[in-house]
């Protein structure tokens, strides 16, 4: 029974009930007519009602247009225009990148509106690679190279040091044997016949 204590009071108090006796064969009211009611209220506030609409909203909401009146229903008591024309011409203008064909319209005709010439719709794959493309970040900022100057015009001397054997070739040497020069002391073994 968790945390309910049977107290010596409560005992009591359940005997003193039972002493009363058995209700069920007391004949108590279960319903009642109303017309056998006495005394009831004769406003909708004395039933506790007390936003109820007044008989002047009543009257109001009679005489709006119900669903499914027809327009001829309303009275145009405020004077206001009943005036028609007719329209004797449609014209369209369209945004850069579009066109417009049949405007302006002026009997019965189709206005078209289609591309100008280079502009189409972008593809979902096109779309996908611009957001990929904004997603590598602002490239101005990169710092790339922008512009060259060579210093060097090989006008003067060049020294060049731990060149690779493989990357001199007998070409080169051809090409430019014309400007070199070589000690007897940088060689070594036999040239020609000669030692060195």
């Amino acid at each position: 029974m968790g945390s309910n204590t049977i107290t010596d009071t409560k005992v009591g108090q359940w005997d003193t009930a039972y002493g009363w006796g058995d209700h069920s064969t007391e004949g108590y009211l279960t319903s009642v007519a109303f017309g056998d009611l006495t005394s009831t209220p004769t406003t909708l506030s004395g039933y506790g009602i007390t936003d109820a609409a007044t008989s002047a909203q009543g009257a109001l909401a009679d005489s709006a247009v119900q669903p499914n009146d027809n327009v001829s229903t309303l009275t145009n008591d405020a004077g206001y225009t009943t005036n028609t024309g007719t329209v004797t011409s449609v014209a369209l203008t369209v945004p850069t990148g579009l066109s417009v064909a049949g405007s302006p319209v002026t009997t019965t005709d189709t206005l078209a509106v289609t591309f100008a010439t280079g502009y189409a719709i972008p593809t979902t794959d096109s779309q996908a690679n611009w957001d990929t493309a904004y997603g590598w970040g602002d490239h101005a900022s990169a710092g790339y190279l922008t512009s060259f100057t060579e210093t060097n015009d090989l006008t003067a001397a060049v020294t060049w040091a731990n060149v690779p054997d493989g990357n001199i070739t007998q070409s080169s040497v051809t090409q430019h044997q014309a400007a070199l020069s070589i000690a007897g002391s940088q060689l070594t073994g036999t040239i020609d016949g000669g030692t060195y």
